[in-house]
């Protein structure tokens, strides 16, 4: 992940409330994920006409965090185009699999 630079130095603070709400959530959801994918369980709920565990990244995250998930994009946008290709796939797996 690239350094924050001069004039966007984050204060500790805002990297706890990150840690907090963005980071570490995220990193234990997406280890499930691949877990999952690596078994190969792509357990699927008829009812909601989806995946049960495979979800776009900020579902991962509960609602009260997606500020903290845009701020956070927007000093390491390189992580938001990692969001946007697993959210790809993931529609890609999910047509692959309703079909």
């Amino acid at each position: 992940m690239a350094e924050a630079t001069s004039q966007h130095r984050v204060k500790p603070q805002l990297a706890r409330a990150w840690f907090d709400t963005v980071i570490n959530p995220l990193i234990w959801a997406l280890r499930t994920e691949t877990e999952l994918v690596g078994r190969g369980d792509y357990t699927w709920r008829s009812h909601a006409g989806r995946m049960a565990s495979l979800v776009a990244v900020r579902s991962h995250l509960m609602r009260e965090a997606w500020d903290n998930l845009d701020q956070f994009l927007s000093f390491y946008p390189e992580l938001k185009r990692a969001m946007d290709r697993h959210d790809e796939n993931l529609q890609v797996l999910h047509e692959h699999v309703s079909a």
